[in-house]
């Protein structure tokens, strides 16, 4: 990079060089491709003999040295020298305080974090020492939190790292202000979370609140468009060819021929669901279209559910060579007068208030209590729900409207890509779990807030990273009784005890 453009001479003492790039070269096709990568330089090589004996420093003239001398001091980090820190020492207010407080015992309640550690405090040659360990100026630490962070390490290992050498008060407090801020360790952060779940409440009766999905595309290259009923459970299936938005209104039409029109239809995002012909269809019908959280499945788990024993069947049906139609239809004509696992009641008898015959005989038919099958509706859901948190860990977000957040990744290049987008979004609305953020470009996205994490912006590092928003301190490996607690908690109120009020205590 540093020769296009330029006329530069090579020197070799390897003689047969000159001749294979020289003008009246006539390579084998290995020495071709070494000229053909040269072409785009301008240069002469000229043959030195002994040059392997010449100093290398000779090679390089003043300007050139200077150029690679500059290159390395702007790449590395600058390392901090103990004359740097003697010479910010001495212009440091704050030690020059300590200084004067060591001799006359004077402590200053701007001096209210070292006061706990004053006795393990020392001057040598005008740098401050807790112990063994540098106290830094106030001007160099946050160039000593940078260079602790060089590779990007998490706080743990940061904290264990300074405390070997340095310390100054509020030191744990600076360094996960640091890690929490820095844009390259967000991006490639741990995802959020999951919320608790949140439980669906059951529809108001049969066929009001349905849920559809696709399942497919099978090896026939056939789809089958699943319709759940969120009551009963009852389940509508079909078999076609073709998913655009024409083709889920002409089965919709049909099955609402049959059963009725709902209520409530909720989908996912995919492209024919979310069309305009679709929309106009519901709204003709009076029929509210809601769609779930993108990449977020488990907002429409009960249709996932279903798609999940449908493929089952349809895996056996191909393993047994049987026709698709017939073993869903029978899976289908099974699963509507099997008692469901939730209600406790089979799906057709919610749904059409009566049994359907099965093919071994009942004693008497069964009664449906609604109250009874919704308490047992809600227990259940009650259980799954508190098992799932505990399962995944789930916690309640703190992202609000108006907050900058970063966005995960939904289709990552490979795998050294960040699993969060590097651009952060602004919140601008948030339905439960649904968070609505916009991109700096005017774009809009759904988000479910798993797929969120609050983003820190960098910028307070080089001024407040060390600034008195963190009070108090947190102790050290050894130290837990010296001084307060960290300024991320609460200072403990000391009360007096009742059979002591009549007592005057020191």
């Amino acid at each position: 990079m540093y020769l296009r453009g330029l006329d530069f001479t090579i020197l070799t003492d390897h003689k047969p060089l000159v001749q294979i790039f020289g003008e009246s070269s006539t390579p084998n096709p290995r020495q071709e491709r070494w000229v053909l990568r040269m072409q785009s330089y301008r240069y002469s090589i000229v043959y030195v003999p002994r040059l392997s004996d010449i100093p290398l420093a000779k090679t390089f003239d003043k300007q050139t040295e200077e150029v690679l001398n500059s290159i390395v001091d702007v790449n590395r980090p600058a390392a901090i020298t103990m004359n740097e820190i003697v010479r910010c020492s001495k212009d440091d207010n704050e030690i020059q305080k300590i200084r004067q407080a060591l001799y006359d015992d004077n402590w200053d309640h701007t001096l209210k974090g070292f006061v706990p550690f004053k006795s393990e405090l020392c001057l040598v040659k005008h740098i401050l020492l807790r112990k063994n360990k540098i106290v830094i100026p106030y001007s160099l630490r946050a160039t000593v939190l940078q260079l602790s962070h060089v590779g990007h390490p998490g706080k743990e290992k940061m904290k264990r790292r300074l405390r070997v050498a340095v310390w100054w008060p509020r030191l744990d407090a600076a360094v996960e202000k640091l890690c929490r801020t820095c844009v390259e360790c967000q991006m490639v952060g741990q995802a959020s979370k999951p919320e608790p779940l949140r439980v669906r409440e059951l529809p108001s009766a049969p066929w009001v609140h349905l849920s559809a999905d696709f399942l497919g595309p099978l090896p026939s290259g056939k789809y089958i468009f699943v319709l759940v009923d969120l009551y009963s459970r009852f389940v509508v299936a079909e078999i076609t060819t073709h998913t655009t938005s024409n083709d889920v209104i002409r089965m919709l039409r049909q099955i609402f021929a049959k059963l009725g029109l709902p209520m409530v239809l909720t989908t996912d995002n995919a492209k024919n669901f979310s069309s305009q012909e679709l929309k106009d269809y519901c709204v003709d019908y009076g029929i509210k279209l809601t769609h779930t959280t993108p990449y977020w499945p488990s907002a429409n788990g009960e249709v996932e559910r279903q798609n999940r024993s449908l493929l089952k069947v349809m895996k056996i049906s191909q393993l047994l060579g049987s026709q698709l139609e017939g073993a869903l239809q029978e899976y289908l004509y099974m699963y509507a007068l099997t008692p469901h696992s939730v209600t406790g009641v089979p799906p057709a008898t919610l749904m059409f208030g009566r049994r359907f015959r099965d093919l071994f005989p009942h004693v008497q038919d069964e009664v449906v209590f609604d109250k009874e099958m919704r308490e047992r509706d809600a227990i259940v859901k009650h259980q799954a729900k508190e098992n799932r948190d505990r399962r995944v860990g789930a916690k309640e977000s703190n992202i609000k409207v108006g907050d900058e957040v970063l966005m995960k990744d939904m289709q990552p290049r490979n795998k050294l890509s960040s699993p969060f987008l590097q651009t952060p979004a602004t919140v601008i609305d948030r339905q439960g779990s649904t968070v609505t953020v916009e991109t700096p470009n005017g774009q809009q996205y759904k988000r479910n807030t798993a797929h969120l994490n609050n983003f820190h912006k960098p910028e307070v590092l080089a001024e407040d990273i060390t600034s008195s928003e963190f009070t108090m301190e947190t102790p050290e490996s050894g130290d837990r009784n010296c001084g307060p607690s960290t300024g991320l908690r609460p200072r403990r109120e000391n009360m007096q005890l009742k059979r002591y009020d009549d007592y005057l205590l020191d």
